[in-house]
């Protein structure tokens, strides 16, 4: 018997594009559901030719859009939306990324969907959520950022504020809370058997990241000098070895930073741990982590146990001991992406199938929801 992903059974339309949606209905594919990505012609998902790609590979399309069936509507034919009609009547779940509004005035949005099915779950994901003053504004992830308070918090020291190297908003706030409210809404589903709409906003998806930071500063800026945990700590920090790469020292608690010293032979640093002269201290360690190569330096850390790792670069990741042990990558034609991250003992999760070209599955699925 084939042991299938723990949301098997559960049919998705993923009517989303760009990044936080697709990752969303990626995710959900992995879970085991069986999801439909449903694009209107002449309005195929951006990801889909997003630079760098040549001819026959676009890897934003190939990280996100794998595991995916794929259906191309032009709802201007009745047919079409005929067909619209029955997989919504179908569905378990309806996840789309548009302005508020956007879909009732197509005719399609909540109220017409749970008319035809009161059990969807519809997942609403937008960037400033449903209503409110920004609920009609567009933006990009920076601007999810930048009002979640994250964005300020990546400061250089000297007062400026840089962009954030990865879409966090896209990922932990839009991505990974869809799936979360995703799957909340189906629990509550079995109880009730009725649906819901579900208002994701990435703004407020940011703002559990800074959990921490917030209640801090309900005291006022306890911090003033940056947050201990920002590079103020020489047993927090990050620091350049001899051979141009870098290691992450995480030696908060006393015990790991006295195993640390204890192993580099400077005993005296034990007691100045939490020193006020901080810079002082992080230019001792800068100027010992020097002296050796990456690889001396891992072996310190696994060795004394003194949480002291390699700052991995991307390019790293696919030869990193422990990820390759755990088969945490895998390959789909030729483009690196990350493997299911949740491991079930009894219901695993499902290696996506490759990319679809769009409307791949157009006759399939066409026969399968007419035919009733």
């Amino acid at each position: 018997m084939t042991i299938k992903g723990p949301i098997d059974g559960t049919l998705v339309l993923d009517l989303t594009r760009h990044y936080p949606g697709p990752l969303t209905t990626r995710l959900l594919a992995e879970l085991g559901a069986r999801v439909i990505k449903v694009e209107e012609k002449g309005k195929i998902d951006p990801v889909r030719i997003l630079p760098p790609a040549d001819r026959d590979l676009v890897p934003a399309d190939e990280a996100l859009n794998a595991g995916k069936e794929s259906l191309v509507l032009d709802l201007s034919a009745p047919a079409d939306f005929h067909l619209l009609e029955q997989l919504v009547r179908r569905a378990d779940v309806l996840i789309e990324p548009f302005r508020p509004g956007y879909l009732d005035h197509k005719g399609i949005g909540y109220s017409w969907a749970c008319a035809l099915n009161p059990q969807l779950i519809w997942v609403s994901l937008t960037g400033y959520g449903q209503d409110g003053p920004m609920s009609q504004e567009p933006g990009h992830d920076i601007n999810f950022a930048a009002m979640s308070g994250i964005l300020a918090l990546n400061g250089t020291g000297n007062g400026d504020v840089m962009p954030l190297p990865i879409q966090v908003a896209d990922t932990a706030g839009g991505g990974y809370m869809a799936v979360i409210a995703t799957l909340a809404a189906l629990c509550a589903r079995q109880k009730s058997n009725i649906g819901q709409q579900v208002d994701v906003s990435m703004v407020e998806g940011l703002l559990p990241l800074v959990s921490l930071q917030m209640a801090h500063q309900s005291l006022g800026d306890i911090h003033p000098g940056g947050h201990p945990l920002a590079g103020s700590l020489a047993c927090y920090n990050v620091y350049p070895t001899g051979d141009g790469r870098h290691v992450a020292l995480g030696a908060l608690e006393p015990k790991f930073w006295s195993r640390f010293c204890k192993a580099v032979a400077q005993e005296d640093w034990i007691s100045r741990q939490f020193d006020s002269d901080q810079a002082l201290l992080i230019d001792e360690v800068t100027d010992l982590i020097r002296r050796h190569g990456l690889d001396y330096w891992v072996g310190i850390g696994i060795h004394h146990h003194c949480c002291l790792t390699a700052v991995n670069r991307l390019c790293d990741l696919k030869s990193d001991p422990h990820l390759m042990a755990r088969n945490a990558l895998h390959l789909h034609n030729g483009v690196m992406t990350a493997a299911p991250p949740i491991r079930f003992s009894r219901t695993p999760c499902t290696t996506p199938s490759p990319t679809q070209e769009p409307g791949a599955d157009n006759i399939p699925i066409r026969q399968e929801f007419t035919s009733t």
